[in-house]
């Protein structure tokens, strides 16, 4: 027997075309929906990395470090010097407001081998300019007697040669074509074994160094680009011995086009998913009126406007979660065969998928219920003109 539930599904199946139709409109803008999010994560998460490796906004040195070093040559992550100042003469540092992020830079030249190296020692759980430029794991712990080698830094079996002791590589760097290239990078705890080592083999040139109470550079990232200067301006002013040196104007530059980038994607992907809901409307619309004489049919068996858009609205909810799925099983192939289906955490991916379910069946009933309502509304004066 033939009830007003299965009537959705009997229409479904017997207009196939205009059913696959708009299945393959909601799969598509659903597929839209997914790559978007995927993409704006991926292009964020990238672009983060891109603009921490433009290193700190501002560096500090000892001013009489600077001496030995040129200003037009000085990196953002850090140029090495030898010169080491307490970090008690930064004891009025707490008052300097807009202050995000700080680490201390500690450098040791090793010349034991056939060529210099440097060895910088940095604070491991509060680094955040060399870490961006790792090839694997940004958050990878540096243990004890482990280092960070540059991409031109030669290594043996894993592991490089420090006053002519071995060190494992942890992780190397990408490749910066800077003077990073050919640094490695300890954390304080391994510099201060280090130091000992070189003690031992007779080199008086760091026996009253202690990496835990000295610094090299201090590197300082601020609340916002908009600070920088002023940030600068204040350590010049009220810290003693030391000079501040604020990143260029390129490099903030760089870091607005940036976000630019991101946000240029974000609005293709919103004007496509529009184009694609514009799409889905005119289709339904074309369909309604297709359906005028099952219309008539209906209003001569005495159905009333609310049961037809009980049927209708039913009709649309069962092909929308089709295609919501058809979409979301393609996107899920996608992430399988891509290799970055471990990327989102299942949280992540239920919140995604729920968040796209949702769109899909608010989007898609009421494009078909505005639609259904102008076909019913126009088939309704027309009857009455007959009458």
């Amino acid at each position: 027997m033939l009830t007003l539930n299965k009537i959705p599904e009997k229409n479904i199946k017997a207009h196939p075309f205009r059913s696959l139709l708009l299945i393959f409109l909601v799969a598509v803008q659903t597929l839209c929906f997914f790559y978007t999010v995927v993409l704006a994560g991926q292009m964020k998460s990238e672009l983060e990395i891109s603009e921490q490796r433009f290193g700190a906004d501002i560096i500090v040195y000892p001013y009489s470090s600077l001496t030995k070093i040129s200003k037009n040559k000085l990196l953002m992550q850090g140029t090495p010097v030898c010169y080491y100042l307490s970090r008690s003469v930064l004891k009025k540092f707490d008052n300097c407001a807009h202050i995000k992020e700080y680490s201390f830079q500690v450098y040791v030249l090793d010349e034991s081998g056939a060529e210099p190296i440097w060895i910088t020692g940095i604070e491991a759980d509060k680094d955040f300019v060399i870490r961006p430029w790792l090839k694997d794991n940004k958050k990878l712990t540096l243990k004890e007697n482990e280092v960070f080698a540059g991409s031109n830094v030669k290594a043996e079996n894993g592991f490089v040669k420090l006053f002519n002791h071995d060190f494992k590589v942890a992780s190397n760097l990408d490749t910066t074509g800077s003077p990073l290239d050919s640094m490695v990078y300890v954390s304080m705890e391994t510099l201060k074994n280090i130091i000992e080592i070189s003690k031992a083999q007779g080199i008086k040139d760091y026996k009253k160094l202690n990496p835990f109470k000295s610094f090299s550079a201090m590197l300082i990232n601020t609340d916002g680009q908009n600070y920088i200067s002023s940030v600068t301006s204040w350590i010049n002013l009220h810290m003693r011995k030391v000079i501040a040196v604020r990143s260029e104007e390129t490099m903030v530059s760089s870091s607005n086009g940036i976000h630019s980038s991101l946000n240029l994607t974000i609005i293709i992907s919103a004007i496509l998913w529009l184009i694609l809901f514009a799409a889905l409307f005119i289709a339904q619309s074309m369909i309604m009126k297709e359906r005028k004489k099952e219309f008539y049919v209906w209003f001569t068996v005495g159905a009333s406007s609310g049961k037809i858009s009980r049927v209708l609205l039913s009709e649309s909810f069962l092909l929308i979660l089709t295609g919501f799925l058809a979409g979301f099983s393609v996107f899920a192939i996608f992430l399988l065969f891509k290799g970055l289906l471990l990327d989102f955490s299942v949280t992540g991916l239920a919140l995604i998928f729920f968040a796209a379910l949702l769109v899909s069946i608010i989007t898609g009933i009421l494009s078909s219920y505005i639609t259904l309502k102008f076909t019913v509304k126009k088939l309704n004066c027309q009857m009455l003109v007959s009458a």
